[in-house]
């Protein structure tokens, strides 16, 4: 039941009020309460109406710090064994998780010991996610065009399996990989993070790592066609937890397939199929395990381009810190490790890249 509203509460209302109308995002909220997006007008009332039921339902969480719990209004002891029951619940999952983790990363290791790649070890056996910018063999500032450039690298060294299984391309060597291509419109230009370009085709690709204005994608696709007339096809790369806000900003626009690809339906250019960075590093794996690229420069490349992907961008854990038996530096209590981890996303990351393996 909603506590009574006093004349107190309205500065702290109009400043929440204050904050919606400016479309910023309630970071503890549910997902379903966020900003209204701007292609959905028709929609408005709904998407009230849905902020109006969790509000009433959880409106004390709307406004508290995400550590905040309210315990029952019982006394002091039977707060704290609501606590423990929590805590030992808690445990007891986190720790089943952990198991998984640790059978999922055995298998794993089989894979590399077994397959064809040079490398004898997982990608995830080092631990690349360093705390400071002064950790590990590269800054933790890496920037968008930094993974551009690697990316870009990869395309244009691979002798064709690379490209066609992500892209859909051709099985061959692509005749040029660009970067930064500018394009003109009438009064406008846009620039294209990587071009791959073969005879008769192009493929051009966005690459976002935490930039989420992807409003102008269309408008550079059509650029591209107008300005060179093979056919094209058109990529979009960004993180799967991205996907949200692609939605807000596109709307109806955005298809999905049964398989969960998602493409952005264009009047400007041909569709624009999302790629995630998790895609880039389960295509990279099985290019390695089955030695499909035999050039060795590239399958180094490939191997720490992974590494990066799975730790930087994906946030996934090393082996050194799902097993700690395996590395001094690991965390040294499992209570350390149980609020650190959360094992769920890896465990289905994982699981997809074992399932590819069986079905290869």
């Amino acid at each position: 039941m909603l506590s009574p509203v006093s004349a107190d509460d309205w500065p702290e209302i109009d400043s929440w009020w204050g904050t919606f109308q400016q479309g910023k995002p309630f970071i503890f909220a549910p997902s379903s309460i966020r900003k209204m997006p701007e292609v959905a007008r028709d929609h408005h009332w709904s998407t009230v109406d849905t902020l109006w039921d969790a509000l009433e339902t959880d409106h004390e969480w709307l406004f508290a710090d995400q550590s905040i719990r309210k315990l029952s209004d019982d006394p002091a002891e039977d707060a704290w064994e609501t606590v423990d029951e929590f805590w030992n619940r808690y445990a007891e999952l986190q720790q089943n998780d952990l198991r998984e983790l640790r059978k999922l990363m055995v298998e794993l290791r089989e894979a590399w010991t077994d397959g064809a790649s040079q490398f004898d070890e997982d990608p995830l056996s080092a631990d690349w996610r360093s705390v400071s910018q002064y950790e590990g063999p590269l800054r933790t500032t890496v920037t968008e065009e930094d993974w551009s450039q690697w990316l870009a690298h990869l395309l244009r060294t691979s002798s064709g399996p690379f490209a066609h299984e992500l892209l859909g391309t051709p099985n061959r060597s692509p005749n040029s990989v660009r970067r930064e291509v500018v394009f003109f419109g009438n009064n406008s230009q846009r620039r294209v993070d990587i071009l791959v370009e073969y005879e008769d085709i192009g493929v051009s690709i966005e690459v976002k790592r935490g930039d989420e204005h992807y409003g102008k994608t269309p408008e550079t696709a059509g650029l591209v066609e107008r300005r060179d007339h093979r056919d094209w096809a058109h990529f979009l790369l960004l993180q799967e937890d991205k996907l949200s806000r692609l939605q807000q900003t596109f709307g109806d626009a955005i298809e999905r397939s049964a398989d969960g690809l998602a493409t952005i339906r264009s009047d400007q250019s041909a569709d624009i199929d999302v790629r995630h960075w998790q895609d880039v590093s389960r295509v990279l794996r099985w290019m390695l395990i089955e030695g499909r690229e035999p050039d060795s420069h590239w399958e180094a490349s490939a191997y720490l381009f992974i590494t990066l992907i799975e730790q930087r961008i994906l946030g996934l854990h090393s082996f050194s810190f799902v097993d700690p038996a395996s590395a001094e530096t690991a965390p040294a209590t499992d209570v350390h490790r149980l609020i650190a981890a959360e094992p769920d996303e890896q465990i289905d990351y994982l699981r997809a890249v074992l399932a590819e393996k069986s079905q290869s």
